[in-house]
């Protein structure tokens, strides 16, 4: 089990986990561009109030958030025939993403 407050990566950081996972986040966790995330595929799973994740990651795992996910990508292709694999700005999401927003 890990417990923070904030997580922020920089770019092009891979994060990989031994084994399964329980992440406990008080507040927020930010994902930057072109980043990796548990391409291990072990079973990770985070509980945090806000999650923001760049264009161009690869992430794999389960997010609980108390508020909201932020997930940005894009299409950089010119060719009207786009091949989204290929695509730079990609971003991969795989796994369980339940949110829900609170009123205050």
């Amino acid at each position: 089990m890990l417990y923070h407050s904030v997580v922020k990566t920089k770019k092009e950081v891979t994060i990989n986990f031994a084994g399964s996972t329980n992440m406990y986040i008080n507040l927020k966790i930010k994902i930057d561009k072109s980043d990796v995330f548990n391409l291990s595929g072990e079973t990770v799973t985070m509980y945090v109030d806000k999650v923001d994740v760049k264009e161009a990651v690869v992430f794999n795992g389960n997010i609980y958030s108390t508020k909201d996910i932020h997930v940005h990508g894009g299409n950089d292709s010119d060719s009207e025939d786009d091949d989204s694999y290929n695509n730079e700005k990609t971003t991969y999401m795989t796994g369980l993403f339940i949110f829900g927003r609170k009123n205050t």
